[in-house]
């Protein structure tokens, strides 16, 4: 903990699937998490919650330190909280979210990644869609280069993407579409 790298994967796997009766850790499979909150309310650093296909509604933060996100399929997670879906400020550790992932933010939500320290991050997803925030808040003026991967959809009526900080590389490969006259990329 505390190095600044990418989650070491040497933890468990935490798996969560709607089918899901017990909780616990992903020995055999037969015992797992019915929802995503319950499962990152028990992972640790390096360790990484696998969700099965389905679809999750979640209204609280779901980043933890250190933790990665993988999907076994296609997974929709629709976000009805207050504030960013991955709320990633103070990380040190690494996040990463890997997968076929949608990501729906649903008013009041504020967005879906809100990255506010430097840390190694990446997100490969399938789609993000904004009713509500954005999709990126990036604040911070030592981050490494970052990956991201997916295609962001937005009807919010602010920026797609937030970049207030120095000099940061992002690599974007996806397709961004605001339905809205506000900016897709604020910077």
């Amino acid at each position: 903990p505390g190095t600044g790298g990418a989650a070491t994967l040497v933890g468990r796997t935490l798996l969560v699937s709607s089918l899901g009766t017990a909780a616990g850790v992903r020995e055999n499979w037969t015992n797992h998490f019915n929802s995503i909150p319950a499962a990152v309310t028990t992972a640790q650093s390096g360790d990484v919650i696998v969700i099965a296909p389905g679809t999750y509604s979640v209204s609280t933060n779901i980043a933890k330190n250190g933790v990665s996100y993988r999907s076994l399929g296609s997974v929709t997670i629709e976000y009805s909280g207050s504030s960013f879906l991955f709320n990633c400020a103070g990380f040190t550790d690494g996040l990463t979210v890997d997968g076929m992932f949608t990501f729906r933010i649903q008013a009041p939500g504020l967005g879906c990644f809100n990255l506010t320290t430097a840390f190694a991050f990446s997100a490969r997803c399938d789609v993000i869609r904004l009713e509500s925030g954005q999709a990126f808040n990036i604040e911070s003026n030592s981050w490494p280069t970052l990956m991201l991967t997916g295609d962001i959809y937005s009807s919010s009526s602010v920026e797609a993407v937030n970049v207030a900080c120095g000099a940061t590389e992002i690599n974007f490969f996806g397709n961004l579409l605001q339905s809205t006259n506000s900016v897709g990329v604020s910077v």
